[in-house]
């Protein structure tokens, strides 16, 4: 049984080693100027479009993965990408970058405004603090929390 189990563990690691040679070799293929397209039909695979997505957000239905959209928002357009997803690997191209239109997105853009709000807010606190720490001595009687707690 041990046998099968390291057999099996073997044959999975040397499936993601082709796949990851094979995701950058098509990279590699389309960054030197072939459609990605026209790669993955030679290697009888197939393209999906994702949805639109921002640089911190993947797409599941497509299969990509958010780690990988950093790394592809990096790159111009036209460029590929390629990094491990599941058990295999993805080849990605940036074809266009949009910019946000934050009239559009009103409540998100809310949400941010108010979270940035809140950091700096707690940010010049902890600042302050540490200020008042440093110049006056301060001593903390952790006793009655620790009884009440």
């Amino acid at each position: 049984q041990v046998r099968d189990a390291v057999l099996e563990a073997w044959k999975a690691d040397e499936r993601l080693r082709l796949a990851r040679e094979a995701a950058e070799a098509i990279e590699a293929e389309t960054n030197a100027g072939r459609s990605l397209a026209e790669v993955a039909a030679d290697q009888g695979l197939t393209v999906a479009t994702t949805r639109p997505m921002t640089r911190s957000e993947g797409d599941s239905i497509a299969n990509f993965p958010s780690t990988l959209t950093g790394t592809l928002f990096e790159r111009d357009p036209g460029a590929a990408v390629s990094g491990p997803v599941g058990n295999g690997y993805v080849v990605a191209v940036l074809t266009e970058i949009v910019q946000a239109d934050p009239s559009a997105e009103a409540e998100p853009v809310a949400t941010l405004d108010r979270r940035i709000e809140t950091e700096i807010a707690t940010d010049l606190l902890n600042s302050l603090a540490a200020a008042l720490q440093q110049r006056y001595a301060v001593e903390i009687d952790r006793s009655p929390l620790e009884q009440d707690f």
